[in-house]
């Protein structure tokens, strides 16, 4: 496939306590998605989260992770996660996080994310059919 001139597509990390802090250190673009085990949303995101990883390699300095928020507490609480799903945008360099609303107007969930994610990388973005 189109992969293979790139290198290895990039999967959706499961973040803990253990790998947040090494994960946002701020060494990738990151973005993190707060889930919940009884979330419908989370549920009808969650595949297009993972569609949308699998469109970036290593080269581009990406990471993609969900968080369980029943179970990673301490991170929640951290970022002050209150509602379900939530993103949170990490950028090359800062190891503080960015706001970034997720605001779907139409199409695929993934089309949406990978444009917000372009426009975070400085690139332009086309949607595939």
């Amino acid at each position: 496939g189109l992969l293979s001139l790139h290198g290895q597509a990039i999967n959706v990390i499961e973040v803990d306590s253990d790998s947040y802090k090494s994960i946002t250190d701020g060494s990738k673009n990151v973005l993190l998605k707060f889930y919940t085990p009884d979330c419908h949303m989370c549920d009808v995101i969650d595949p297009e989260f993972e569609y949308a990883a699998s469109k970036y390699d290593e080269g581009d300095e990406m990471l993609f992770g969900r968080v369980n928020g029943y179970r990673e507490r301490d991170i929640v609480d951290e970022l002050g996660v209150t509602g379900y799903p939530v993103f949170k945008w990490w950028k090359k360099g800062e190891s503080e996080p960015e706001p970034f609303y997720y605001v779907h107007y139409s199409g695929r969930h993934g089309h949406t994310l990978m444009r917000m994610v372009n426009d975070r990388l400085g690139r332009e973005h086309h949607d595939e059919l």
